[in-house]
């Protein structure tokens, strides 16, 4: 069952503050998201494309990437789904690739939602395994010089010692205790992980920031109408500076609603 327009207006609403976002645990087709679109032009005048995967996992959910079309450009490599031949992910991570307008170029995003299960290990194990995620993207883009980002909804806090591989690689998370990503406040799950080259540019040093939508757009003790109009997990960001000089205003706080029109880009999960 998709979304009721006036679901799917909220999470425009919040995807409308960035410039490319990756999407997870869509459960049906691309309706929605086109109706998303819609919304985004009609009501904010931002052009946004998109790409929907196909179903994945055993129940069928699949991925989505939005971006703004005076942002980012489609880049040269196809989407692809990771290719797990030896099954390390209930549901395998999707990526695309994307060009800034301004300076990113072939920039590759890699999103998954992992499994949740009856216990940590699981997830562990999955995030173990995403470093093997990101050196298969970064073999995609042969000779060119560009990153691999690997964001998503990970079931996972950021200073577990399962991302101990991807550390390995040199990546961080963008998203760091005390803020918490689930609605309610109640856990860190979600992430973006940067190469250090990112995170030296990343808006605060790496620090990403969460949106507490359901804190702005909904009267408090709400939890549960959240959850089941529009998510229990709330988006996040990281706003990637154009150059060494700061290329945003001042610091993003949590609620803001407006949309920042800067030279860097953010770049969102949810």
């Amino acid at each position: 069952n998709s979304r009721s327009d006036s679901e799917i207006a909220l999470i425009a609403m919040a995807v409308a503050r960035y410039d490319l976002v990756a999407l997870q645990e869509i459960r049906t087709d691309d309706q929605a998201v086109k109706a998303m679109i819609d919304i985004l032009k009609k009501d904010f005048g931002l052009s946004f494309d998109f790409i929907v995967s196909e179903p994945i996992g055993t129940e069928r959910e699949r991925y989505a990437f939005v971006w703004r079309t005076d942002k980012f450009d489609r880049g040269s490599i196809e989407p692809f789904f990771y290719p797990d031949k030896s099954e390390d992910f209930v549901r395998d991570p999707f990526c695309a690739s994307f060009d800034s307008k301004h300076f990113l170029k072939n920039l590759i995003l890699c999103t998954q939602h992992a499994i949740f299960g009856m216990s940590r290990q699981p997830r562990e194990e999955e995030a173990k395994h995403l470093k093997d995620v990101f050196t298969h993207a970064k073999t995609k883009l042969g000779s060119k010089k560009g990153h691999v980002i690997i964001l998503g909804d990970f079931n996972l806090e950021p200073e577990n010692t399962a991302w101990q591989p991807l550390r390995d690689l040199k990546l961080k998370p963008a998203i760091v205790a005390p803020q918490k990503t689930t609605v309610g406040s109640v856990s860190l799950y979600d992430n973006i992980w940067l190469d250090e080259t990112l995170a030296e540019k990343s808006f605060q040093n790496g620090l990403g920031n969460v949106f507490e939508f359901d804190n702005y757009f909904f009267a408090p003790n709400s939890v549960d109408v959240v959850r089941r109009t529009v998510s229990d997990h709330r988006p996040i960001v990281v706003y990637i500076e154009a150059s060494d000089k700061n290329s945003f205003d001042s610091e993003i706080p949590k609620f803001a609603p407006e949309i920042k029109e800067t030279s860097g880009a953010s770049i969102g999960s949810w």
